[in-house]
């Protein structure tokens, strides 16, 4: 008699809410994922990139490279064949700079007034199923209609950290139903207290308990080639991680007016995994010796597309 109640009343909740209301575990599917260029960046999250259905957050300082990257992640979505769509609060992306990053023309662009329209455009398109990436930019910028309205002596607490801790509850199980990973950029603030971490993030905390996956980026050493600034190096630490191992992280160089370079990311992991040994000065491929030096190796790789795509194979053979 309980066997048959039980029956009729899974039967009546899959009738009213969806087929899927009630799976067992071992039908649960595993999480998919949009890989990116820059493999370090893919093995550090320790799934193969940045997860379908689930909410990230991209935080760091000013001028570390959050917008490049996530404009980078943008580019490599659209050449796998998921549609994106990028929420510009702050007005900075630019046709000239995304295109040397390889970003399409196709990259669909929201330039909202508030951050009140950026929720609503973020959350209508998540339920339509139009896109498979939305990426946001950034927090700071998320300020409420209301906020714009007052004056700008009057008081604003928290009008921010309350938008997101609302949006949040609805965003986060539509991105799982309709399969959509929500990207966030994310800024430091320092805390005029004296004690602990000065850097907090803006908005809040319900974004950080929101995001299954965690980025942070910091500012490296300056990258000098005869005497001239060329870029810098950055480090991405995943900080939080609820798809693979937290703390890992790797090192990455940002090169000025082009981005990341997946030249030299690709060079590292494959050191890294044992598809690249290091023999002394020389670095070998296969067993046999390719050129004596790091940069010459990577200014190979650079030339080289046929070596660059059969080291790329091997490492993600080994990966």
């Amino acid at each position: 008699l309980r066997a048959k109640t039980v029956e009729a009343a899974i039967k009546s909740l899959k009738k009213d809410l969806g087929d899927d209301i009630i799976t067992p575990l071992s039908e649960v599917p595993e999480v998919a994922y949009i890989p990116t260029r820059l493999l370090s960046v893919n093995h550090a999250i320790g799934l193969g990139g940045i997860p379908i259905g689930l909410v990230t957050e991209l935080i760091g300082g000013e001028g570390c490279g959050k917008t490049t990257l996530a404009l980078s992640i943008a580019a490599d979505a659209i050449r796998a064949g998921y549609p994106t769509l990028y929420i510009d609060l702050e007005g900075k992306v630019r046709q000239a700079y995304a295109a040397k990053l390889g970003v399409p023309d196709t990259l669909e662009l929201c330039r909202p007034a508030n951050g009140d329209q950026a929720m609503m455009v973020a959350d209508k398109m998540i339920e339509a199923e139009a896109y498979k990436l939305v990426i946001i930019d950034s927090v700071a910028l998320l300020s409420a209609g209301a906020e714009c309205e007052k004056g700008i002596t009057e008081s604003n607490m928290m009008t921010t950290a309350r938008l997101l801790s609302q949006s949040m509850k609805r965003l986060m199980p539509k991105c799982r139903i309709h399969k959509c990973a929500l990207l966030f950029i994310n800024q430091y603030r320092q805390s005029p207290t004296m004690y602990g971490n000065p850097n907090k993030p803006s908005g809040g905390l319900a974004l950080q308990y929101a995001s299954s996956l965690t980025l942070e980026m910091r500012d490296g050493k300056p990258i000098r080639r005869n005497g001239a600034s060329i870029g810098k190096g950055v480090t991405l630490k995943v900080t939080k991680n609820q798809v693979g191992m937290p703390s890992a992280e790797c090192e990455l160089t940002m090169l000025f007016g082009s981005g990341f370079d997946d030249v030299s990311d690709l060079f590292e992991t494959a050191i890294t995994v044992g598809a690249l040994e290091l023999k002394g000065s020389w670095v070998a491929f296969n067993g046999e010796n390719i050129v004596q030096g790091r940069e010459n190796c990577i200014d190979i790789m650079r030339e080289n597309a046929e070596l660059f795509e059969s080291i790329k194979k091997s490492t993600l053979e080994r990966l």
